[in-house]
């Protein structure tokens, strides 16, 4: 072998060995800093992959982001509510006074996931009678300069017997009362809207209080999208 072979090996192993004292030292001082604290880890590493999902499109964010809640691959808070964050609204008592509103979850699909982010409550919908495709694409708008979205979905859903299976089997799960670090429990809210094309918008909302109101915690009517014609002077 020849001395300019023996070179190089010999800086080979003094790279590797430099790479892997700086690797050791890095997750040295990862522990430390999160050694009381191994939850916000996770959120922290979570929240590593937002650069990435801003590559997609806007919507196609959006269903990456409930695919990932739906599987539950997106991190849980074991950590337990104080209880000076409880609220009491019209006999109703939410762990903690955040929520995430309607228009994320639309059909009811990753409850657990969600509430397992921390949420006092997750309100799911806007869902109507009939399944509906909503809006023509594309209808959702990243304004990067005042870090926002605007969304024209139009109330695309699956319709409220879709949502009724699945809000049923969230109730028999047990989902809610006090949270444990492996059960995230908490309110669950649904949006109810009138379908695009029916003519008797109360009718609509009569429905999804007759066939939804026995699994949620509150209801909301919306009667004031600007993107569906009709709610607004339901």
């Amino acid at each position: 072998m020849s001395w300019s072979q023996l070179s190089v090996r010999s800086q080979l192993r003094t790279y590797a060995k430099r790479f892997l004292i700086a690797g050791a030292a890095t997750s040295a001082g990862i522990v430390a800093a999160y050694r009381n604290d191994l939850t916000q880890l996770q959120f922290d590493t979570f929240s590593a992959f937002g650069p990435f999902l801003r590559l997609l499109d806007a919507e196609s964010s959006h269903n990456v982001a409930i695919w990932t809640a739906k599987y539950g691959i997106v991190p849980r808070d074991r950590r337990p509510d104080s209880q000076s964050l409880g609220v009491s609204v019209w006999g109703r008592d939410f762990p903690n006074p955040i929520g995430l509103a309607a228009g994320f979850d639309k059909d009811a699909v990753a409850i657990k996931g969600l509430l397992g982010l921390g949420f006092g409550f997750v309100e799911v919908g806007t869902i109507t009678p009939l399944p509906q495709p909503g809006n023509p694409k594309p209808r959702s708008f990243r304004l990067p300069e005042l870090g926002g979205v605007i969304n024209r979905y139009g109330f695309n859903n699956e319709g409220i017997d879709a949502a009724s299976q699945r809000l049923d089997s969230i109730r028999q799960q047990g989902i809610v009362g006090p949270s444990t670090p492996d059960v995230p429990r908490g309110l669950i809210g649904v949006n109810l809207g009138k379908n695009k094309t029916s003519e008797d918008a109360g009718a609509d909302y009569s429905i999804g209080v007759s066939k939804l109101g026995q699994f949620a915690d509150y209801l909301v009517i919306n009667i004031s999208s600007p993107n569906t014609p009709g709610p607004k002077g339901a």
